[in-house]
């Protein structure tokens, strides 16, 4: 998630302190000792996803009286993983952590306590998507966190501004997206904004158009090359939105280009995810809708979302607390804590979550299409961390001009073949 898990501004590391209480051998009694769990977090505590994270303590605590969990909220993104790296070397770490689920954090899975013989038969199979939080993605490997919310990559468009624009339906066809692009620009209007760039979310949509889902792993291990036709074709549409003039100008620059959506100023914004629902939906009402760039009839992938359970819930292997933090994990499993996504307004990642707890409009439609089966997984997540960040910077100069989109692609193809081999 970056997801894929979305893009969050990093924050100040604060701590929220609760009681709690020991339990001994999963059953609450009262104890002479005391204990305080750490748990790093990179959501702050307006995110809806804290949610999920306080209800979790409350009930940690309900069960074992006297102990406590110190949540501590670290900056987002590649900060978040160094520190966790740095602190893990040292054994200092937190005792349970949140991680962006799959590459991203099966390469610390040194530093990350197996919970298979601690997770029933039924709660593994009540989690969807949990393979992405399994060694080689296969539970029947080590299972290295639990997964509580599914998220998904897909933008959000402003149907007052469309029908400003004179446009009267939902684009079906990409060349009716592009036709709405021009008619949204001719009415003054910004078809798209963008910003705190990262080019996956918007860019799986195109790739949906050339190839299948499980062809990122083709990509990943290098059967199909960065360079192949198709890949080009997918990349030389996906620049010309930015090139005719469809995009803010400052994409590059623009750190918060939320907040331009959010007032009204642009139709659309499509580097967003379902993280967005609880507040694009306070702000605009029944005047927003979920935006998927369509694809072209009979495309190799049309009609699929990028869903995935973005992050997880681990424990460290170094814990000093190992028992009492895999007790964390179990009540994080109950009906109460999973409960508590679906009414923070996301999608939770747990079969018995009852749907009637799904009130959001825009809500309900992300899970009856996540349910769908026409899965394509959050690319990020899947592929080398050298790739990811080559996307982002290479994909940058080829949207303000200064590379062309094959010659972006020559770039992520050298960093490809420059990758040890046991990364390939």
């Amino acid at each position: 998630m970056r997801g894929k898990f979305p893009k969050i501004m990093s924050v100040a590391v604060s701590t929220v302190l609760m009681s709690a209480a020991l339990s001994a051998g999963g059953v609450s009694q009262a104890s002479t000792t005391h204990t305080t769990l750490t748990f790093w977090t990179y959501f702050t505590p307006t995110e809806a996803e804290n949610q999920w994270i306080m209800t979790a303590v409350h009930v940690f605590e309900k069960q074992h009286p006297g102990d406590t969990v110190d949540v501590v909220r670290q900056p987002h993104g590649a900060e978040y993983f160094s520190l966790f790296d740095a602190a893990s070397l040292a054994k200092s770490g937190p005792d349970i952590l949140n991680l962006w689920t799959g590459l991203y954090a099966l390469r610390y899975h040194q530093f990350l306590l197996p919970l298979n013989r601690y997770l029933t038969p039924a709660q593994k199979a009540s989690m969807v998507g949990l393979k992405y939080a399994s060694q080689g993605f296969n539970t029947k490997n080590n299972i290295y966190g639990i997964v509580s919310e599914i998220q998904s990559y897909e933008g959000f468009y402003n149907k007052k501004l469309f029908r400003e624009a004179g446009i009267k339906s939902y684009p079906a066809t990409y060349a009716q997206f592009l036709a709405d692009c021009k008619a949204l620009k001719a009415h003054g209007i910004l078809p798209i904004v963008d910003g705190a760039y990262q080019p996956y979310n918007t860019f799986s949509y195109f790739l949906m158009n050339v190839i299948k889902s499980w062809q990122i792993n083709s990509l990943r291990v290098g059967a199909i090359k960065w360079t192949d036709p198709r890949i080009l074709s997918a990349m030389t549409r996906y620049t010309a939105l930015y090139r005719d003039g469809y995009v803010n100008s400052n994409v590059l620059t623009d750190k918060n280009p939320e907040q331009l959506f959010l007032n009204g100023k642009a139709a659309m914004i499509l580097d967003a995810g379902s993280w967005d629902v609880p507040v694009n939906y306070k702000a605009l009402g029944k005047n927003v809708g979920l935006m998927f760039i369509p694809q072209d009839p009979g495309a190799p992938s049309a009609g699929d979302i990028v869903s995935f359970p973005g992050w997880m819930t681990s424990v460290t292997s170094y814990s000093k607390h190992r028992k009492l933090a895999i007790a964390f994990i179990r009540d994080a499993l109950t009906p109460t804590v999973n409960d508590a996504m679906a009414k923070a307004g996301l999608v939770p990642a747990n079969r018995q979550v009852p749907v009637r707890l799904l009130t959001n409009p825009l809500q309900k439609e992300l899970y009856q299409k996540t349910q769908s089966g026409h899965i394509w997984p959050m690319f990020d997540n899947l592929i080398q961390p050298q790739i990811a960040d080559d996307m982002t910077s290479e994909f940058g100069l080829a949207i303000t001009g200064k590379v062309t989109p094959a010659q972006a692609l020559a770039q992520l193809e050298q960093t490809w073949q420059a990758l040890p081999a046991s990364q390939r």
